[in-house]
């Protein structure tokens, strides 16, 4: 029961699971929200999904997923049931998964939902209802998603952590433009820095500075 708790907060739109990956996680295969729906599988085959999860599950983004892929989400919660590792599970839906799965087309629709003027007047009921209303850095649905799971942290200062990730590790990101300075950072990995090494250095720096 502890442990429940610790991944479990009640909210303003009922349970709130804080271990599930975000929508903006890609899977290995490239697709984002993939290993999402993945891990709402196991857990709603487990018992575990709550009610406020179950109303959407296979719908919302993994309905739109399972569109865009062709193909129908029992498949996919079958691969996952009849798996005994998350190994088993690629090697099933690569076989389901048939074709080109055009991953930047699909991408592209997860950072964007929610940005269309005929999808902004939901996006700002969902903000209200999560009492987000005044927080102009929630630009989409996946945004959302990770606000209300805990994943934008909020309290910040963003001049001071660019300083600091400057003096104490050498690593200089830009603030954002226009509407977006202070509030979306711009991380430049290229040429030379376009590295692993860059890339995990860039990661366990922001970790460092975040977590105090």
């Amino acid at each position: 029961m502890k442990n429940k708790e610790k991944i479990i907060k009640n909210g303003p739109t009922g349970s709130t699971m804080l271990d599930l990956p975000s929508p903006y996680e890609a899977h290995s295969n490239g697709l984002l929200h993939l290993p999402r729906f993945i891990a709402k599988i196991k857990k709603f085959l487990n018992g575990d999904l709550p009610e406020s999860y179950r109303r959407n599950f296979t719908k919302g983004f993994d309905g739109f997923l399972c569109l865009h892929l062709g193909v129908d989400a029992n498949d996919i919660i079958e691969c996952v049931k009849n798996s005994k590792s998350d190994h088993e599970i690629n090697i099933k839906l690569d076989s389901l998964f048939t074709g080109d799965l055009k991953a930047s087309t699909w991408n592209r629709k997860v950072v964007q939902m929610g940005m269309s003027d005929l999808a902004r007047e939901k996006l700002n009921e969902v903000k209200n209802n999560l009492n987000a209303k005044d927080r102009d850095d929630l630009l989409s649905f996946a945004d959302i998603i990770d606000f209300d799971e805990e994943k934008i942290l909020d309290g910040y200062d963003d001049l001071e952590i660019r300083t600091k990730l400057l003096n104490d590790f050498n690593l200089e990101i830009g603030a954002g433009l226009g509407k977006f300075s202070g509030k979306i950072w711009r991380i430049g990995l290229m040429g030379h820095n376009a590295r692993s090494e860059s890339v995990d250095y860039c990661l366990d720096s922001l970790k460092s500075v975040l977590n105090k």
